[in-house]
Order: structure tokens, then C-alpha cells, then sequence
């Protein structure tokens, strides 16, 4: 029936078909208008917002200058004075105003003055309020504001300046001022103006989303009717198109879902009538599709093996391969930059850098570059960062990427990106060692000048520029005999120089007379040398030239006065003599001083350290206590310092000597532990010990390896912030002489940048300058930590990742012990009693200069039981033991009159005080002083400042050990 009522079913469906598109067309344009008008109420709102924002900043600057002067008129503090003239210079445009300057801006800058948020440019509030739209009796309304709040901003200088003058009267008028009546009238002013603005923007910006409003509820009635014509367009279409498929919708669908499936077998017969139908055309295209199908399974058979093969080749190129949409997301990557990224090539597909681990703010660059790239339609060569997912390191490429169309006219870029980070970091590195080199040429007492192939001066140092009293600029771009002082020189080194570059002989040593700027002759010897390219070819010459002006003076005078060459030898030895001595005087004072700086700090943290001891054992208070706590820790914070100081001094002297003797190292280990659990604790950090080293003796200086492993633990516990410290130990390797161990410290801390792993282990370096702003510390202990491995036998370094944790080592070669294993305890009293008992009632002299150091030993040891006596130099020291038979002896090393070397050679010279035990007490802890003091007689060397137990435990030795003879 559809069949006879039209003709041309293919027509009616076409017409029909433009028809409903025709409807469409209405029915998103008159959508469009309708998104439109919607928008147009968000922007009349949002105007609305910014300009009630705008007009409130004005009322909240006026508050917060009424409140800043206030304070500054109350308290005096120049901040608040500031911080009001910050606030005037922000409105008025003449400083950056912050991003987000909101009435509570000044409420969030904390004491410190550190800002909440971060600045933009400066606009004056007359430039904004132009800016926001306001009409012109709103903007009259705002400048009236304005003008009021700059009235009352001179009333508050005023103010301000009565209490800057410093006169207490203008005080107290200052804070009148800012109190009175006229000031809230002035104030009350200001908001008239604001709350008449309020109303006037009201109205207005009501009138425009009213308006808005109205626009799209019109809109949205056409939208509705358009779309009831669209259904109507629609019912026409279905029609024509039952006309134009010749058959049942079914049957035609059957037919479709045979064809998709693949079946290419025979369809029911038809008829005549049904030739030029859908169901007919789809007759004819299975026939011809059932020849395609024979042609597509050869050429698919065909695509997968060169899809295989192109998939093969891609994998196999070691760079990163990548093709992407304009929308930054993968379409291809090869086997390199899946492993890059951590995944597989097919899991690439569809997704962005930052789905891998990439950070947002370097995948979005990537994202941006590729935009750039594709509208620009060229060709590019970029150099950009990536971060690896799998270890988390920054690796350097060189990407060509090439924008193209794909076969829809679709954006697409290839990327090939080549690792160039070793290339990168070598080329630091070459900076790096130019930089160091061209620093020490210029350091060098010698001139040094480049020239290239044709003669031309192309660099010289400031030794070259003094020598000739002339600026570089002046020297370079001149002939290498422009300076000569002789034209028949300069022709001779012009043809020598002329020789150089065509033969390229070996170089030899060059000699020539040079007039200065001031038109003296100066002697010179020039020893050159060939710069050469990579091939092989000359690209300039390098000249180190001397100034032998003086040399050959001194030659002529001695062929002149050959008779007087003895005279002229003595004299040249008593100058080299006296160069000797100039340099021995040298090191002495450096050694005096650093001595002299040990003594000079030592002395009075020997005080501090003793006080506090005797305070803390008189009974405090908590608060005393935590304060004392504190000046004990700042007091073992400067020794540690001072100690880091002559240690380094020491081991680059050559003068630093280990000390072997019996450890362990499970009690090195818990020694450790024990001396900074406090900070752990206090940091709430998790402290673990691994120790894999059978428990045997061995021999080594078991203080230098504390000291070592000491520096990496309090490190550790410096720098992390959460989480958990592990110290480990291991032994490597071993024989019957000795064993190789190694030490580890592992933290969760901040971590350490790869360029800055290499300094950390240089004198006062640390990875950054900020790191002894935030953390402290000098730089020294890993330094020394170094020195001494390597003096131990054995090397150190570190393994880290930013913001995961660092991992320090050290090496030692430690002796075995094969002789009896020391008894627990040796040097204490054989039962559990106390040691001092036997010692009661014995007398002691205490020898020292300081009355404070003399009243600190005399109480400690007082306390023990002990009869001290004291004595204030070396005179009276000798006096006193001649009259009276001491115990032992405390003595000071340097002191006026007659120091504690000095008099303990007297002392051991008088009858029956030869074996009197003698204990140096000195600021002065360098080795040679200890050797020092053992030769002069003394038994045993404590340094200052004194630790009480340590002090006990060195007397109670030399005590028992005078006891047993």
C-alpha cells in the first residue's frame, strides 16, 4: 500500500528528511538562545557579586586601617604602622595587591609577617572600580567613600605621628584621636555613602537578571515548540522511509545482521517490484561484499604480519616512540616508554602522562607543548623532563615532534624522544670543571693567554692584564706581537708563529721582551702548548707566560759580580731562610690559634657545664630544670661544634691518630642508640637496630667509629620528619687477621637531590644553603665521618630519593682479637659497692687559674668524700705539694707565672712525689697538648669542659691504680 501511494518513496523520504533537519536547526538555535540568556544572568550575577565585593573591600580597608593604627597608637609597634601603610599602598596601587584579598586577609598574616597567599600586580582601587561597570552616580557614590576614607587616613597619621615623636602626652592625644566622637562620626561618614551604593546595585543588577530572566523563559517556550515540530518532521521521515525500504523493517534488518555477521549466502528471492528498494540494493551489495569478504581475508592476512612487523620495529627502538591526539592522550607508545612509565604499550592507549605517575603540573606542560606544536604545523625539537615511575628520577630528553593530519583530518603528533640525561648531566659536569678551571686560571700568579690559528689574542687571565697594565677587552682581539717591545721581535714571533701553525713542531720554551702600558720593558717566558678539535686539527695555542724580569736581573748581576757569589748565595739563603720561617710562623699561628680557640671557649663552657651540674644536683624546680635542660644542650651543641672544628684541623694537618683498643660492636651500637633515643622519642620516630656481626672482640679506636656512626644517626633523626631510622651493621668479609664491616643508616626523611649528593661529603657543604637555615649544623661531620673510614681502612657514601629517604654507609677494616677478652667492669671495685668508699677522707689539690673552674672541682669532688684543697697557679701548686703529701693531683695546663707543665716537672723532682698522681686538665684538646702534658710527668689528660662522670672515672683509675702500687 505504501508502494502505490508513492512514487518516489526515495523523494519523500529525502524532503521529509530536510524537513526534520530543517526543524533541528530551529530547535538548537532556539536552544542556543536559551544557554545564552542563562549565561547572561550567571555574568549579571556574577557583576552583581564583584561589584558588592568591590565596594565591601573599601568598608574593610577602613576597618582594617582604624585597626592597625589602634594598635600601633596602643602598643608602639612599628609593624602595625607598616602594615597600615601597606594597606594605603595596596589601594592605592602603589604595591602588589594579593590574589586574594578578602576581609580576613590581615586577620591570617601571623606575627612573623609571613603572607597567607601570594601577590598580583598592582592596581590602584580608582582603576578597578573604572574597571567593574559601575554607573556613574555609583561610581560618584564609591568616590565620595574614597575621599572620606583618605580624610580619616590623614586624621590617623596625625595619630601616628603624636606617638612617633615620643612624647608620652602625644600618646595619650593619639589614642583621644582615635576614640573620640568626631572619629566614629568620620567613620559612620564613610558608610553612608557605601550603604546608599548597596542599594543603587542593587536595583540595577536586580534589573538586569529580571531581564535576563525573562529572555529565557521566552526561549524556553520555543524550545518546546520546535521540538513538537521536530516529532511531527519525524513521523513524516518514518513514513517515507517505510516507503523507500521496499519490505518489512525486519526483513531489511535480518538481511543487514546477515551481511554484518559475515553470512554472504543466498537472500529469499525477489520481486521485480523490489529491485530498486533497500532490500534490493542489499541483494546486490552481498554479492558484490561475498567478493570484497574473498579480498579483504587476503589483504588481512597481508595487514597482520606488516602490523606485526611495524609493531616489532617500534618495540625495538631503544628511544621512547609516542603518538598522540590533540588531547594529549597516547594513541601508540613504544616498549620504552611503557617501561618509562611502569606498564605495558597497551595500556598506554587512551590515557595522559599524569594516569603513570607523571606530576600534573609537568604532564599538563607536555599537554600544552603538543597543542602548540599542532598549531603551528612545524616541526619541533624540544628539550623537557619526565619523571621515571618506576625508580621516581628525573631523566632529560630531546624530542623531535612532528604534527600531522591522520586520514580524517584528525590532529596527531609523533614524538621520538631521545634519553640525553648522561649527556646532560656530563655537560654539567664539563660546566662544572670549565668553571673550577677558569676560577683557577684566573687564580694563577701566572699570565695566561689563547690565541687561534691566525694570531689573535682570544683570552687571557687577570695575571696577563696586570702584567701588561692593560683591561682584557683592550688585549683581546690583538696580534700576539702587539706588545712586543721591539719591531724586530714582533716580525720574528710573527714568522715563529707562522712556523708553529703550517709544521706543528714540538713546543719549546719561548722567550721575549713585552713593553707594558707604561712603557717598561718586562722579560718573559712563554711555554706553550697545542689546543686540537676532535680530529686532530689545531684550533689554538695556550701560553702560560712568567715574568723572569727580576731572573734575568738577577743573572746579569750575577755574571757581573761573579766574584762576589758567595756573598750573593748567603744572602739568597738567609731570604729562602727567612721564606722558611715566615711559613713555619705561619703554621704555628694557625696551630696557636685554633688552640688558643679551643682554650678560649673550652674555659667557659667548663663553667657553664659545672654550674649546671651542681644546680641540678641542689634540687630544681621543673621549669628550671627544662631550662637548665636547654642550656646544657646549647652548651654540647657549641663542644660538638668546636670538636667537628679541630678534628677536621687535625686529620687535613696529618696529625689525627687513631687510638686502637677492644670493642664490641653491639655495645658501639647501643652506645649510639643510647645517645639520641631522647630525640627520637621527641620526634616520635621508630628507631631499629640490625646487627648481623657475629659478637666477637675486635680492635679499632672505638670512639672515631661511635663519632662516625653517631654523625649519620643524629643526621638521620635531623632530617626526618616521620617515620623511622634503622642502623645496621654487617660484616663483608674476613680472615683470620681482620674483617671488612659495613655500617648503614637508613632514614625516611627529606632525601637529597642527585647534584647535591656529591658535595655532602666536602668541608662545610651541605645540600643546600636552606638546609642550615632550617635543620643547622656546620657542614663538618660527614666530612670527617669520611676522613676517618678511609683512615680506618674502608670508604663512605650515600644512596637517597627526594622526599622518600636516604641511606648513609660507611666501610671499616677492623683487626681481630686474639689475645684474652677484657673482664666486664676492669676498672671498677671487685664487689658491688661503692667505688669511693676505700677512698674517703684522701686528699686532693685542685690547680687552676679560673676561681669559678676551682670552685667547680672542689665541690664535685668534695661530694665524694674528698679533702680539696686548691691552688691558683703553678707557684702555689708546687709550694702546697712540697708541705703537704695530696692523694692526687688536678692540674691546669695553662696558667700565668708557672704553667701545669712547668710545675709538674718540679713537682716530680721533690722528695717522695715522684709517683703522685698527676691529672691534666686543659681547654687545649689537640694531641700534641696530651703528648705534651705525658712528657712533662702528668699520668693521665681530660679535656674541658669536664663531664663529672668522666672526671670520677679518670680519678677513681689513678686513685686505686696508686693504691696497688
Amino acid at each position: 500500500m505504501g508502494k502505490r501511494a508513492y512514487s518516489d518513496p526515495a523523494g519523500v523520504f529525502r524532503r521529509a528528511l530536510g524537513l526534520s533537519l530543517l526543524a533541528f536547526a530551529v530547535l538548537v538555535g532556539t536552544f542556543v538562545l536559551y544557554v545564552v540568556s542563562e549565561k547572561e544572568i550567571d555574568r549579571a550575577n556574577e557583576a552583581r557579586l564583584n561589584s558588592f565585593l568591590l565596594a565591601d573591600e573599601l568598608r574593610h580597608s577602613s576597618d582594617d586601617l582604624t585597626r592597625m593604627v589602634r594598635t600601633f597608637v596602643a602598643t608602639g609597634d612599628p609593624v602595625y604602622l607598616n602594615r597600615y601603610q601597606e594597606i594605603l599602598d595596596i589601594r592605592d596601587g602603589r604595591r602588589p595587591r594579593p590574589v586574594e584579598y578578602q576581609n580576613i586577609y590581615w586577620d591570617l598574616v601571623t606575627a612573623d609577617d609571613q603572607r597567607p597567599r601570594p601577590f598580583g600586580p598592582a592596581v590602584a582601587f580608582l582603576e578597578r572600580i573604572s574597571a567593574a561597570g559601575f554607573t556613574d552616580a555609583e561610581v560618584a557614590l564609591l568616590m565620595q567613600a574614597k575621599a572620606r576614607s583618605d580624610a580619616l587616613a590623614e586624621i590617623e597619621k596625625t595619630a601616628m605621628q603624636l606617638v612617633n615623636d615620643g612624647e608620652p602626652a602625644g600618646r595619650v592625644q593619639a589614642v583621644t584621636m582615635l576614640h573620640d566622637a568626631a572619629y566614629h562620626q568620620a567613620k559612620a561618614q564613610i558608610m553612608q555613602p557605601l550603604a546608599d551604593l548597596y542599594q543603587q546595585m542593587a536595583s540595577r543588577t536586580n534589573r538586569t537578571v529580571e531581564e535576563a530572566a525573562r529572555r529565557a523563559t521566552i526561549l524556553r517556550v520555543l524550545c518546546l515548540l520546535s521540538g513538537l515540530f521536530m516529532l511531527l518532521t519525524l513521523l513524516r521521515v518514518y513514513r517515507g522511509l517505510q516507503a523507500t525500504l521496499g519490505g518489512p523493517l525486519a526483513e531489511v534488518h535480518r538481511r543487514i545482521q546477515r551481511l554484518s555477521d559475515g553470512d554472504f549466502g543466498e537472500n529469499s528471492p525477489l520481486t521485480a517490484e523490489d529491485g530498486d528498494s533497500i532490500l534490493g540494493a542489499l541483494s546486490r551489495t552481498r554479492q558484490r561484499l561475498s567478493e570484497l569478504d574473498s579480498e579483504r581475508r587476503r589483504a588481512a592476512a597481508e595487514l597482520i604480519a606488516s602490523e606485526y612487523l611495524l609493531r616489532t620495529v617500534i618495540d625495538e627502538i631503544p628511544d621512547p616512540l609516542i603518538l598522540k591526539d590533540a588531547a594529549g592522550n597516547f594513541l601508540l607508545g613504544n616498549q620504552a616508554v611503557a617501561s618509562l612509565y611502569g606498564t605495558t604499550p597497551e595500556a598506554l592507549i587512551g590515557r595522559c602522562d599524569a594516569d603513570f605517575g607523571v606530576p600534573p603540573e609537568m604532564s599538563e606542560s607536555f599537554r600544552q607543548n603538543v597543542l602548540a606544536i599542532m598549531a603551528s604545523g612545524k616541526t619541533e625539537i624540544v628539550r623537557e623532563d619526565s619523571r621515571d615511575a618506576v625508580t621516581g628520577e628525573i631523566r632529560h630528553y630531546r624530542s623531535i615532534k612532528r604534527p600531522f593530519r591522520d586520514a580524517e583530518g584528525n590532529n596527531r603528533i609523533l614524538v621520538l624522544a631521545q634519553d640525553v640525561t648522561d649527556i646532560v648531566r656530563a655537560q654539567t659536569q664539563v660546566a662544572e670543571s670549565e668553571g673550577r678551571y677558569r676560577t683557577l686560571v684566573e687564580l694563577l700568579p701566572y699570565g695566561v693567554q689563547e690565541s687561534d690559528s691566525a694570531g689573535r689574542i682570544t683570552f687571557v687571565n687577570a695575571a696577563f692584564s696586570r702584567l701588561h697594565q692593560r683591561s682584557p677587552e683592550a688585549i683581546i682581539g690583538s696580534p700576539i706581537w702587539a706588545y712586543m717591545a721591539e719591531p724586530d721581535q714582533a716580525q720574528h714571533l710573527r714568522d715563529y708563529h707562522a712556523h708553529i701553525v703550517a709544521a706543528q713542531p714540538v713546543p719549546e720554551t719561548y722567550y721575549a721582551t713585552n713593553r707594558r702600558a707604561d712603557g717598561e720593558s718586562v722579560e718573559l717566558q712563554i711555554d706553550w702548548a697545542y689546543i686540537r678539535n676532535e680530529d686532530g686539527s689545531l684550533r689554538s695555542l695556550l701560553s702560560v707566560i712568567t715574568d723572569i724580569t727580576e731572573r734575568r736581573h738577577n743573572e746579569a748581576e750575577l755574571l757581573a759580580h761573579r766574584e762576589h757569589l758567595s756573598d750573593l748565595v748567603e744572602e739568597r739563603t738567609r731570604q729562602l731562610a727567612a721564606a722558611a720561617a715566615a711559613a713555619e710562623a705561619a703554621s704555628v699561628a694557625k696551630s696557636a690559634f685554633l688552640a688558643n680557640m679551643s682554650h678560649e671557649i673550652r674555659t667557659p663552657l667548663n663553667a657553664i657545664n659545672g654550674m649546671a651540674h651542681l644546680l641540678r644536683r641542689s634540687g630544681l624546680a621543673p621549669a628550671q630544670e627544662e631550662r637548665l635542660d636547654k642550656l646544657q644542650a646549647a652548651a654540647e651543641h657549641l663542644l660538638e661544634v668546636i670538636n667537628a672544628v679541630l678534628d677536621l684541623s687535625k686529620i687535613e694537618a696529618g696529625k689525627l691518630e687513631l687510638i686502637p683498643g677492644r670493642l664490641r660492636v653491639a655495645s658501639l651500637l647501643a652506645n649510639v642508640v643510647s645517645m639520641v633515643n631522647d630525640r627520637v622519642q621527641a620526634k616520635g620516630l621508630q628507631l631499629a637496630v640490625d646487627n648481623r656481626v657475629p659478637d666477637e672482640a675486635l680492635l679499632g679506636d672505638a670512639t672515631r667509629l661511635q663519632q662516625s656512626l653517631l654523625n649519620f644517626v643524629s643526621n638521620a633523626v635531623k632530617f626526618t620528619a616521620q617515620g623511622g631510622i634503622k642502623l645496621s651493621a654487617d660484616m663483608l668479609e674476613g680472615d683470620e687477621q681482620a674483617v671488612l664491616l659495613r655500617f648503614e643508616v637508613e632514614d625516611t626523611g627529606i632525601g637529597i637531590e642527585p647534584d647535591a649528593r656529591q658535595r655532602l661529603f666536602n668541608a662545610f657543604e651541605q645540600a643546600d644553603n636552606s638546609t642550615t637555615r632550617q635543620y643547622g649544623g656546620t657542614g663538618l661531620g660527614l666530612a670527617i665521618t669520611r676522613k676517618l673510614s678511609e683512615m680506618m681502612g674502608g670508604e663512605c657514601g650515600v644512596e637517597s630519593t627526594p622526599g622518600v629517604g636516604s641511606r648513609f654507609w660507611m666501610t671499616v677494616r677492623l683487626a681481630r682479637d686474639r689475645g684474652e677478652a677484657l673482664p666486664v667492669g676492669a676498672t671498677m671495685a671487685a664487689s658491688g659497692n661503692d667505688p669511693w668508699a676505700a677512698h674517703r677522707g684522701k686528699r686532693l689539690l685542685v690547680v687552676d687559674d679560673e676561681p669559678i673552674n676551682r670552685e667547680i672541682a672542689v665541690e664535685l669532688l668534695s661530694d665524694l668524700g674528698l679533702v680539696v684543697d686548691a691552688a691558683d697557679d703553678g707557684d702555689a701548686a708546687v709550694r702546697a705539694v712540697a708541705a703537704t703529701a695530696y692523694d692526687a693531683i688536678l692540674m691546669d695546663m695553662q696558667m700565668p707565672r708557672l704553667d701545669g707543665q712547668e710545675a709538674t716537672r718540679a713537682i716530680r723532682i721533690l722528695p717522695g712525689r715522684e709517683r703522685t698522681p698527676i691529672l691534666a686538665m686543659t681547654a687545649n684538646a689537640f694531641v700534641e697538648d696530651r703528648n705534651r702534658s705525658l712528657a712533662a710527668g702528668m699520668d693521665d689528660f681530660i679535656a674541658k669542659p669536664l663531664e663529672p662522670e668522666q672526671l670520677f672515672a679518670r680519678l677513681l683509675a689513678l686513685l686505686e691504680r696508686n693504691a696497688q702500687g
